[in-house]
């Protein structure tokens, strides 16, 4: 699984629950008993990102990519690259 969001007001596919801030879903090819796993993952980063920051703020702002395939751990992905690594279901 792979999904890059990008962050996206005037036509979002999904919004942070805590901030309300929009992204657009580019998707890798999902199976679709996939998609399920791969929203959660995504609403996980998401809240992930505001540990520690408020507001609009606390998301990459470019964008940040939501992976099962393992590259770096967590939270040294996210900081170094917004790339969060989530662990497949």
């Amino acid at each position: 699984m792979r999904v890059f969001c990008e962050c996206e007001e005037s036509h979002p596919d999904l919004y942070c629950h805590l901030c309300g801030q929009g992204f657009v879903l580019h998707w890798e090819v999902l199976k679709p008993e996939e998609v399920g796993a791969a929203i959660r993952a995504i609403h996980n980063t998401l809240r992930l990102h505001h540990v520690g920051v408020h507001g609009r703020y606390a998301h990459p702002r470019y964008g940040f990519t939501v992976t099962s395939q393992p590259m770096l751990m967590p939270m040294e992905a996210e900081s170094h690259t917004g790339t969060v690594v989530v662990q497949a279901a």
